[in-house]
C-alpha cells in the first residue's frame, strides 16, 4: 500500500520525507534511511533537502553517520547546529 503510494505520486521527494519520519517511528529504521536518502537525492529546494537531510540524521546509525547527515542540514536551524556539536563531541 506504501510502495503504491509512492509510485502514484511519482515517488515525491516531500511524500517520502513524511513516509521515511513514519517508519522510523515504527521501527523500520533501515526503511527510513533508504527513503530519506532517495528524498535527498531527489530534492530540488534547499528546504526539501534540509528537511530530507534531517529525516536522515534522526535514523542515524551511530553518532559520525548522524553528524554527516545533520551537516547537509539547514545550516541556518539553531537545532541543527546544537545536534551537531552534541554529536561531534559523544
Amino acid at each position: 500500500m506504501i510502495k503504491a503510494l509512492l509510485d502514484e505520486s511519482g515517488r515525491s521527494p516531500d511524500l517520502l520525507v513524511d513516509v521515511a519520519v513514519v517508519m522510523r517511528e515504527l521501527g523500520d529504521w533501515d526503511e527510513a534511511r533508504s527513503l530519506s536518502e532517495e528524498a535527498y537525492r531527489g530534492a530540488k529546494s534547499k528546504e526539501l533537502r534540509y528537511k530530507a537531510a534531517l529525516a536522515r540524521a534522526l535514523s542515524c546509525d551511530g553518532a559520525p553517520d548522524c553528524v554527516d547527515w545533520l551537516k547537509k542540514g539547514d545550516p541556518d536551524s539553531l537545532n541543527v547546529s546544537a545536534e551537531t556539536g552534541v554529536g561531534e563531541g559523544m
